[in-house]
């Protein structure tokens, strides 16, 4: 049940950012596309962990990739932020 609300989740993230273009929007586009591939994520995670039968694991690799995403979103930010003024 916990991963039918994050393909939901992940999936209105990924619409509200194709309907933002669309519109011709462009100023909140980057972080709803960052919005998107965050929830997807965990889902994925949560998906390899289940087929490879290490359920109890993923938790750990979670926690791990959360830490090791922070600077990597940073990073994303500033490469974004770069286009955007270009």
């Amino acid at each position: 049940m916990n991963q039918g609300a994050q393909i939901i989740e992940f999936v209105n993230a990924v619409l509200d950012s194709v309907i933002a273009i669309a519109n011709g929007g462009t100023a909140g586009v980057p972080k709803m596309v960052e919005t998107a591939l965050a929830a997807s994520v965990p889902l994925l995670i949560g998906l390899l962990a289940s087929l490879l039968g290490i359920g109890s694991l993923a938790n750990n690799v979670k926690s791990v990739f959360h830490a090791v995403a922070r600077p990597v979103n940073r990073a994303i930010d500033k490469i974004i932020n770069f286009i955007a003024r270009a």
